[in-house]
């Protein structure tokens, strides 16, 4: 026997493993991400910045999205607004991330490459990482 306890007990989830369907669920799932333009149906990267003030590190996320005027394939990327990250000081450290996304993986992969070479030559003290296929945005 298992309990769960949540605030949204009426979720198709739990209706789902209350009846052990879970092909059912996955499928309804996947559909809701078609539609929503979600992984697996769309590639995304996310660039994080670490810096010693938030204004830093956003600031070098936005010098990172304005360089990607200077990558070729990134006409087929969106990128999004920078924003702060969830939990956003860690350690007196200040987090950001800029994410990007395409409808095709070629695409988003061939604009990080070249786009690589453009970020390492940005100012600051900023350590910064880009992690492909993020578990958490």
């Amino acid at each position: 026997e298992v309990l769960v306890q949540t605030r949204y007990p009426r979720h198709a989830l739990y209706h789902a493993l209350a009846r052990h369907d879970y092909v059912g669920f996955a499928n309804a799932t996947l559909a809701e991400r078609r539609e929503a333009q979600l992984p697996p149906f769309v590639y995304q990267a996310l660039l994080r910045a670490e810096a010693r003030t938030l204004e830093a590190a956003l600031a070098f996320l936005g010098q990172a999205a304005a360089a990607l005027a200077e990558v070729p394939a990134a006409e087929r990327v969106t990128v999004y607004d920078a924003v702060p990250m969830t939990i956003v000081k860690v350690a007196n450290v200040h987090r950001a991330q800029l994410l990007l996304e395409s409808a095709s993986r070629a695409s988003l992969l061939a604009t990080l490459r070249a786009w690589q070479s453009v970020l390492r030559t940005l100012k600051g003290v900023i350590r910064w990482s880009i992690e492909v296929d993020p578990l958490d945005i």
